[in-house]
């Protein structure tokens, strides 16, 4: 069984950029010049004022089938995050700073994310894989997101708006490009 939320099929989000976009895709995730505050992903918002905030250009963009979203309350194990960081292509490299032996190692960064964000805050834990054993490959984490996790991103409210945070740019299509 799946456990995530759906939002509406075909439902309207607006990307705002500096550059017009013909199909988007993960080529500019995790690059310098993104903020990724919330993990990397392709930033969308429901408001096209939200979106000029980010580039002159913006892009109205359909979602082509329900997104499968990351639920905002669902709870996880410590062998949940245990499963992520064995994922990770950079862990025995990562996993040298909580100690030399790798089962310690996984048991402790585990532990440490558990018990800063407890069983019920599955989107941080998340957030915090991603920031502490995928910070520098981020496309590998979008994927396991997508494959392992079956997850197309995650709804955010944000100052009056909704953002979707996408990891799947294959749910997207771009219906219309304005330069304001």
């Amino acid at each position: 069984m799946l456990l995530c939320e759906l939002t509406e099929n075909n439902e309207t989000w607006y990307h705002g950029s500096t550059a017009e976009i013909k199909r988007f895709n993960l080529d500019n995730v995790g690059k310098a010049d993104a903020t990724d505050q919330e993990g990397p992903g392709i930033y969308l918002t429901n408001s096209i004022d939200d979106a000029l905030h980010y580039g002159n250009i913006v892009h109205t963009v359909k979602t082509i089938r329900s997104p499968r979203l990351v639920p905002e309350k669902k709870s996880f194990s410590i062998l949940t995050i245990k499963e992520l960081i064995n994922l990770s292509p950079n862990k025995e490299d990562i996993l040298q700073d909580w100690d030399q032996k790798p089962e310690i190692a996984i048991a402790k960064a585990s532990r440490a994310i558990y018990d800063r964000w407890g069983p019920n805050k599955f989107r941080e834990m998340l957030e915090q894989v991603w920031y502490d054993f995928y910070r520098e490959t981020p496309k590998e984490w979008l994927n396991i997101l997508t494959t392992n996790l079956k997850y197309d991103g995650f709804i955010l409210p944000s100052a009056g708006v909704k953002h979707f945070i996408c990891f799947n740019p294959e749910i997207l299509e771009i219906t219309k490009v304005e330069n304001y």
